[in-house]
C-alpha cells in the first residue's frame, strides 16, 4: 500500500532510543508506528477476515486516545507486526474493491477503506517527520 515505502525510509536510520524519545512531550515515533499497526490490523480483519495476532497489550498501548507514555515495545518488534498488517491489506487490495463494508461515515467499500488507511498512514508519517526534525534527523521530504 502507498506510504509503506516512505514509512520504512523514515524509520530506517533511527535507533531504538531515538524512536522512543518524546521531544516536547509528543507521542514518540514507536507509538506512531504502533498506532498504525493496531488500526491497520483492525482494518485488515474487517476487510479480509484475517486476524492479525497482536500482543495482548498493544490495544492498551496504541489505541486512539492513548498518549505513548510509559514503557513501549521496541521499534523492531512493532515494525514486524506492522508488516503483517501490511500484507493483509495488500491481500484486500487484490479482492473486490467495490464490495460494501461498514465504515460508518468514513467509507462504504473496500476501496474507500483502503483510501482511509492510506490517508491515516500519511497523517502519521507527517507526525513522524516532525518528530524526526525535533530529533535533528535529516529531512526526507521537502
Amino acid at each position: 500500500m502507498a506510504g509503506a515505502g516512505m514509512l520504512e525510509r523514515a524509520l530506517g536510520d533511527l535507533s531504538e532510543e531515538e524512536a522512543a524519545q518524546r521531544p516536547q512531550g509528543l507521542a514518540p515515533i514507536v507509538w506512531q508506528v504502533g498506532h498504525l499497526t493496531v488500526s491497520e490490523a483492525r482494518m485488515a480483519q474487517q476487510l479480509t477476515g484475517v486476524d492479525i495476532a497482536l500482543p495482548e497489550n498493544y490495544k492498551a498501548l496504541f489505541e486512539y486516545g492513548t498518549s505513548g507514555e510509559g514503557p513501549l515495545p521496541s521499534l523492531a518488534e512493532v515494525r514486524e507486526y506492522f508488516a503483517k498488517g501490511q500484507q493483509a491489506l495488500l491481500q484486500a487490495a487484490e479482492g473486490d474493491l467495490s464490495r460494501a463494508v461498514d465504515g460508518g461515515p468514513f467509507y462504504s467499500t473496500v476501496a474507500g477503506a483502503l483510501l482511509f488507511v492510506d490517508r491515516h498512514r500519511w497523517y502519521h508519517i507527517g507526525k513522524i517527520m516532525t518528530l524526526r526534525g525535533l530529533l535533528q534527523k535529516p529531512r526526507l521530504l521537502g
